[in-house]
């Protein structure tokens, strides 16, 4: 694992990785702000490694790791993300990614990431898997965790950029969808998450951490 291709739509923190990256002896090949750029220059550096945050422009990071995956390239892929730990690590996992790290996290977690994909193993957060644990949740919590479980990454994406107040117009101008598609996602998101207006599914989306 000697060279690496960064993804992060913010410049200081590409720059953090790379230092650490760096620091590992790992050669970074080039950086990247959003999906389409990332598959692109995927193909063209054939980088070991890729550090992929999931929250970019135009093409989310799920959405990343599951194309690359259907193209054929197995690249290793540790995802950076603020997002919730225990709404997005298994996903990232099942869609492919080897590692996921918290990114509060990223300076003190990366390095042992590093060791840990080095040495043929994954890097993934125990507590996403675990039961029982300390602090547990909620009964309200928990049935809410449950039921965004069953929706698909694309719904969940597009849950958090509704969360986040964005447009339908506005959403699909990002995710390259059109407008009915948004409207129809947002009327899915309703029904299977138990709730009947935005402001609820706001509601929710915020206590369960899917958005800042």
């Amino acid at each position: 694992m000697k060279s690496a291709l960064i993804v992060d739509d913010h410049p200081l923190m590409r720059i953090a990785i790379r230092l650490v990256l760096e620091r590992h002896h790992i050669n970074v090949l080039g950086e990247a702000g959003d999906g389409p750029t990332t598959i692109a220059l995927v193909r063209k550096l054939d980088p070991a490694l890729i550090v992929l945050d999931l929250n970019i422009p135009k093409m989310d990071g799920l959405e990343v790791i599951t194309r690359l995956r259907a193209q054929g390239m197995m690249q290793k892929i540790l995802v950076i993300s603020s997002q919730a730990q225990e709404h997005f690590a298994a996903r990232c996992a099942l869609a492919g990614a080897q590692g996921f790290i918290a990114k509060k996290d990223t300076l003190e977690g990366l390095g042992e990431a590093l060791k840990t994909l080095r040495a043929g193993r994954v890097y993934l957060p125990a507590q996403c898997y675990a039961s029982g644990a300390p602090g547990m949740p909620s009964e309200r919590n928990r049935s809410e965790a449950q039921l965004l479980s069953t929706l698909s990454d694309r719904e969940l994406v597009v849950l958090q950029y509704l969360a986040r107040g964005w447009s339908n117009k506005e959403t699909a101008d990002e995710l390259l969808l059109s407008n009915k598609t948004i409207s129809t996602y947002k009327t899915r998101l309703m029904s299977k998450l138990h709730v009947h207006n935005l402001a609820d599914l706001i509601a929710l989306a915020k206590r369960q951490a899917l958005v800042d």
